[in-house]
């Protein structure tokens, strides 16, 4: 279910929400990621490592939706560099990504577990799912110059 409401990201439970931030690939000269504005940049000032830890997703994974657990933050791609716009494309990837791992988080799943889903999905049917409670900004909206 979807519910649009105006309340502040950081005013939501974390031990009940992920928190869903808008980013960007870029690096700066230090390789650390660059969360200059926005909801990025509040995400920068309440937990400090997280730029490192984004920077190394990065540097890993691409520009791709990440979840970092410790901080119930997902990660959520809407440009590809910091001073240009937001695209539909950038933005359409990172909703197809977030829905996989809304999944894969609703389900529990372990690694050993993914596989087999991977492997033949038709065989393997879950037998619990938890509801995954998210909170997102309007994605590209502000700092992403979309309306």
């Amino acid at each position: 279910m979807i519910k649009e409401i105006s309340k502040n990201l950081w005013d939501f439970n974390p031990n009940e929400y992920y928190r869903i931030i808008t980013t960007n690939r870029n690096l700066n000269k230090d390789s650390i990621a660059i969360m200059g504005k926005g909801i990025a940049l509040q995400a920068k000032q309440k937990y400090p490592l997280l730029p490192s830890a984004l920077a190394d997703h990065l540097k890993s994974w691409g520009n791709t939706v990440a979840l970092f657990e410790h901080y119930k933050i997902i990660t959520f791609p809407t440009k590809e560099n910091w001073w240009e716009k937001s695209t539909h494309e950038i933005i359409e990837r990172s909703c197809d990504q977030l829905n996989d791992l809304c999944y894969e988080l609703s389900m529990n799943l372990s690694d050993e577990n993914y596989e087999k889903i991977s492997e033949n999905y038709s065989e393997y049917k879950p037998k619990t799912r938890n509801p995954i409670k998210i909170v997102m900004p309007a994605v590209g909206c502000q700092n992403g110059g979309l309306s």
